[in-house]
């Protein structure tokens, strides 16, 4: 019976809370935050995007300087070209020596001769056509592109700047959710409620109001060395009209 009665606590607890709205002071932050890195060495030759334009996915975002990196891939290409001749004259040689040798005219170790001076070619052979897709990966790495439709929210470099992502791994682009953005704000353990999950919610800035929905609730202490107990709360909300991050806005859990 006493744990009955604690049950119907518990629910009659939850269910105000429910049904209580909170207000709340929060800050904004940028929902789906991407950092772009390169992928390739190269000096920047075109960026061709702003902060705030929204790009689809696939868009150019910055363009290197590919001069090298296609010098290289003709050289490959060459290599790969000129080893051609050796294979296909292996493969006769080495189909002549079968013929001969199933003829008893010739010796088991001339015909392992040839298989091995095939399987020689043909080794370096596939070796420059590796080295052909490796660079025309490259080539293909020095257009930078958007991953997804994305607003472009910082670029960390200028014309003219070299990237080598084997000596940094600085991102050179920052991007985030196109169409919606994040407030966040703590609540104390008297406010904390999983109810609260999934809430309709308005986030309210400078006069503007934008509609979202709690879609994260903290449960974890965001800072264990309080002494008061605080945990934060997240609300996805529409931000077409575009915002910054860090900006102060009051946040209101409806009921």
């Amino acid at each position: 019976m006493a744990s009955y009665r604690l049950v119907l606590i518990l629910s009659g607890l939850l269910l105000s809370l429910s049904a209580q709205a909170l207000s709340l002071q929060g800050r904004t932050e940028f929902a789906e935050p991407m950092q772009i890195n390169a992928a390739t060495a190269g000096v920047i030759r075109n960026i061709a995007v702003k902060p705030g334009q929204i790009v689809k996915s696939g868009e150019l975002l910055i363009e290197l300087d590919d001069t090298p990196h296609q010098a290289r891939l003709h050289k490959a290409k060459g290599l790969q070209l000129s080893l051609a001749p050796a294979v296909t004259t292996a493969e006769l040689e080495f189909d002549r020596a079968q013929e001969l040798y199933d003829r008893d005219s010739l010796s088991q170790v001339e015909l392992t001769m040839a298989e091995s001076r095939l399987s020689l070619a043909q080794g370096e052979y596939q070796a420059a056509t590796a080295e052909v897709e490796r660079y025309a990966y490259e080539l293909s790495q020095t257009r930078i592109k958007a991953p997804a439709v994305a607003r472009v929210v910082a670029i960390m470099a200028n014309h003219g700047y070299y990237l080598d992502p084997a000596v940094t791994g600085s991102p050179v682009l920052m991007l985030a959710s196109a169409n919606q953005m994040r407030a966040t704000a703590l609540i104390d353990a008297q406010q904390w409620s999983p109810a609260l999950l999934n809430r309709k919610a308005r986030v309210s800035f400078n006069g503007q109001s934008f509609p979202g929905v709690v879609d994260q609730l903290g449960l974890i202490q965001s800072d264990p060395a309080n002494a008061k107990p605080a945990y934060e709360l997240h609300v996805l909300f529409d931000n077409r009209r575009m915002l910054a991050a860090g900006l102060p806005v009051s946040i209101e859990i409806l009921d």
